[in-house]
């Protein structure tokens, strides 16, 4: 099974967790929090590249080599960019707790954002990454 057929899978599996978590939180809230820990990377000169690395290498169960492969990059520069991710959220996605914080914050955000998140993925297709 791919990497993103097993995202979807796992997302199909929890979705009913995630719409609970979604539903009984307040929207601006909701917004707020997401943002408060994406848009820091967002706001960056290479914020998209810096969300797909995050999307992916959590699409792949935080493994860098997969990741890596998945990204088309060396898995140093892999590893520079998760350095990056984590001294500009302050989460750090290599260990598991704080991934799962930056997970749900991913899914908020591209829930409240779907334009952005689809030009996100857009770009990943285009270039390949």
């Amino acid at each position: 099974m791919h990497a993103h057929e097993q995202e979807k899978d796992v997302v199909a599996r929890f979705r009913p967790v995630l719409q609970q978590l979604f539903t009984n939180v307040n929207p601006s809230r909701q917004k707020n929090l997401a943002s408060s820990i994406i848009d820091p990377l967002v706001n960056t000169s290479y914020g998209f590249e810096l969300i797909r690395t995050l999307d992916q290498f959590l699409a792949d169960n935080m493994n860098v080599s997969r990741a890596a492969k998945h990204l088309y990059l060396h898995r140093n520069t892999l590893i520079y960019r998760l350095s990056k991710i984590q001294n500009l959220t302050g989460l750090d996605p290599r260990n598991f707790e704080e991934a799962m914080g930056l997970k749900l914050a991913l899914l908020m955000w591209q829930h409240n954002n779907k334009e952005q998140a689809a030009n996100a993925k857009l770009r990943r297709v285009s270039n390949g990454v």
